[in-house]
């Protein structure tokens, strides 16, 4: 075989293995309402079978393979709350751009006959700034660079550990190690 032709080969297997797909919060929703449907036969429990990592249950979508260029929606299921009529599944979401983390909220699904009602919370952009500082200080300090990795933080880190806090329909995701909260009441009709 020419070089030439070795190398057009090379190239189409370059384009193929970096593959990009859209990415965005209402994707993250119907990727996972998707999951639930085709690989949990219309089951929510099957989303407790999805990790992030291993032993931590949650759903990620990301825009492309080259994990430098992508865009994803990573969320933690922090547990299940019981707000009568309705079961929800309880994720804090994290948007991470290019490797860093660009926004955190509480997203909670219920289903019921076949359809999918969410409540979306708010970016709580002072949470989220208590998340990043906690690891970006820890980071320095395990590293003994002297300074953080500031712009560079993935979604969800080792080490994390969320707690759900329930009171009625107010729900609150703790992360222990740093004290940020989200809180969002499910009352409150929002999202998809």
């Amino acid at each position: 075989m020419s070089a030439r032709i070795i190398a057009l080969g090379l190239m189409i297997l370059m384009i193929a293995g970096c593959r990009t797909r859209p990415a965005s919060l209402n994707g993250w929703q119907d990727r996972l309402q998707a999951y639930v449907i085709e690989h949990g036969n219309g089951d929510m429990n099957s989303l407790r079978e999805v990790h992030l990592t291993p032993g931590q249950p949650g759903f990620r979508i990301f825009s492309s393979d080259n994990i430098e260029q992508s865009t994803d929606f990573a969320g933690v299921l922090v547990g299940v709350h019981q707000s009568p009529p309705q079961l929800w599944y309880v994720y804090l979401l994290g948007e991470v751009n290019k490797q860093d983390l660009k926004s955190m909220r509480i997203a909670a699904v219920s289903e019921s006959d076949g359809q999918f009602t969410w409540r979306m919370g708010e970016d709580d952009r002072t949470a989220t700034a208590t998340y990043r500082q906690q690891h970006e200080q820890a980071w320095a300090q395990r590293t003994g660079a002297g300074h953080s990795q500031h712009g560079v933080l993935t979604f969800p880190t080792a080490g994390d550990q969320f707690e759900l806090q329930e009171g009625g329909d107010t729900i609150t995701v703790r992360e222990t190690a740093s004290g940020a909260q989200w809180t969002m009441n499910l009352a409150v009709t929002a999202g998809k």
